[in-house]
């Protein structure tokens, strides 16, 4: 994702959904061809290399019947092979998704391993790199993850301190994740650690605890308590402790993310705190929100006080007052995107339409892509070309199945009137030639294969101009959506 093009919750599911499975194709071939020198661009140049992922369901649950027959001694074998025996988990990915699966079985060896003091230096030395430095202790917490039982805390507590970032983050989550009371202490080392990846890989852990209803009421209590502090403290690396407030107790929470000397542009966690309430249907006093809306207004909009105006905006759209609409429509054509596409979403809240992705997503679900009108039509597919594009650029965007829908992206940019757009979409189609892209993904893959291999950087200069341009689709979308209100009711 390019700086300053941050997706909405639309465009994040077509990630995971579409752009995701190029990763895990990339991903799994890497993890077979054990180099670092393969791309995308040689999937895009030879088509055939993508996964047949029917034929590879079926081996790994050939593999997986196998593996659940393993005596102790077999499985112990694939244990320390995985562990100490792979470089990364890369590396060991086959292994790793097989022992993943017995679960409860592999977590007894993994203890085992752990409490041998024989090894501890061992398992804290770097093995290989996979995008960050891994050591045979990350590749246990690695199969300790979903539901790591309450026994591992004492097995893990001799590596969570003292220890490499690499090592800490995940010792330090893992632990987090069983959601006992004994991790606790831990909680607290994490929160009070300098890396700010150590505390937010703690914070995720502890929102997986909470999520499997692991993290008992006392510990709850505590971690709010911890929580607090750490937001009040206003690092502006700690992102995601807003949100686990109030998963934790949004009562409290609200209460405490609009308390005084927080809600105010001078504290500089201020709009992770207002998108926490807006994500979880918290609103603050509308009186309250109007005077930081002022007082925001007189900052100089750079970060974080523009992500805070947006977020704003998005929270006051929900009170559906009819005279908050002139202040935001003044703001559409703010040239600082969080604040214009801020103003945007607060309109659709305004309209009552801030759930109109969710009710498209629904009737494609439903009814499929037939049942759409026209303007939905076009929304779905500007969803799924912009979310691709950013992504991973118009090659991605033809590779992947949202690339058949590219005439429906092309009359949408046009019916949004995102004029530099559509010309950007036009001539990447003109890669094409006279053909233009198949409906049909095999045949388009082909057609792709041939622009690559042709010239390598055949998009790379129309992706920059892309994400240079200061064309926001979020607001001429919302535009359209509210003059076609009927179709996304």
């Amino acid at each position: 994702m390019r700086a300053g093009q941050i997706p909405t919750d639309m465009k994040m599911l077509i990630f995971l959904v579409g752009a995701g499975l190029v990763a895990l194709i990339i991903w799994t071939i890497l993890a077979r061809r054990r180099t670092s020198d393969w791309g995308f661009r040689d999937l895009l140049k030879s088509p055939g290399l993508e996964i047949d992922w029917e034929s590879e369901r079926e081996t790994f649950e050939r593999n997986l019947l196998e593996a659940q027959s393993w005596t102790e001694s077999e499985l112990r074998k694939e244990v320390h092979h995985y562990v100490f025996e792979a470089p990364t988990q890369r590396d060991g990915w086959d292994e790793y998704k097989l022992l993943g699966e017995l679960g409860d079985r592999v977590h007894p060896l993994l203890l085992e391993i752990l409490r041998d003091t024989s090894l501890h230096q061992k398992l804290v030395k770097v093995t290989g790199k996979n995008l960050v430095e891994e050591a045979p202790i990350n590749r246990i917490c690695n199969l300790l993850e979903t539901r790591p039982p309450e026994e591992c805390i004492p097995a893990l507590a001799p590596f969570a301190t003292g220890t490499s970032n690499h090592v800490r983050n995940a010792v330090l989550g893992r632990i987090a994740e069983t959601g006992s009371e004994q991790s606790l202490p831990f909680v607290q080392i994490a929160f009070s650690d300098e890396d700010e990846y150590i505390r937010s890989y703690t914070i995720s852990g502890l929102k997986e605890a909470l999520t499997a209803g692991r993290l008992a009421p006392a510990a709850a209590a505590k971690v709010f308590e911890l929580g607090a502090a750490l937001y009040a403290k206003g690092d502006a690396d700690d992102r995601d402790v807003a949100e686990l407030l109030v998963v934790l107790h949004p009562a409290k929470a609200s209460e405490h993310l609009c308390s005084p000397n927080l809600f105010k542009p001078e504290f500089r966690l201020l709009h992770t705190g207002l998108k926490a309430l807006r994500t979880h249907g918290l609103k603050p006093d509308r009186n309250q929100l109007l005077a930081l809306l002022h007082s925001l207004e007189t900052e100089e909009l750079s970060y974080p006080n523009d992500y805070a105006l947006g977020e704003v905006f998005r929270l006051i759209g929900l009170f559906a007052d009819p005279s908050d609409a002139s202040i935001m429509e003044r703001y559409l054509s703010s040239a600082n995107a969080q604040v214009s596409e801020g103003a945007a979403d607060g309109l659709i809240a305004l309209h009552g339409q801030e759930q109109f992705r969710e009710r498209l997503s629904s009737r494609i679900e439903s009814n499929g892509l037939a049942s759409l009108t026209t303007p939905q039509l076009h929304c779905h597919a500007l969803f799924m070309y912009d979310a691709e594009v950013n992504n991973g650029g118009h090659s991605q965007y033809f590779f992947n199945t949202s690339g058949m829908h590219w005439r429906e992206a092309l009359a949408g940019l046009e019916a949004i009137g995102a004029r530099e757009r559509h010309a950007l979409l036009a001539e990447a189609l003109s890669q094409f030639g006279k053909e233009f892209p198949a409906v049909d993904r095999t045949q388009r893959k082909n057609q792709l294969a041939k622009i690559i291999r042709r010239n390598e950087d055949a998009f790379d200069e129309i992706d920059e101009r892309y994400f240079a341009s200061k064309e926001r689709l979020e607001v001429l979308t919302a535009k359209y959506v509210i003059n076609n209100a009927d179709d996304f009711q």
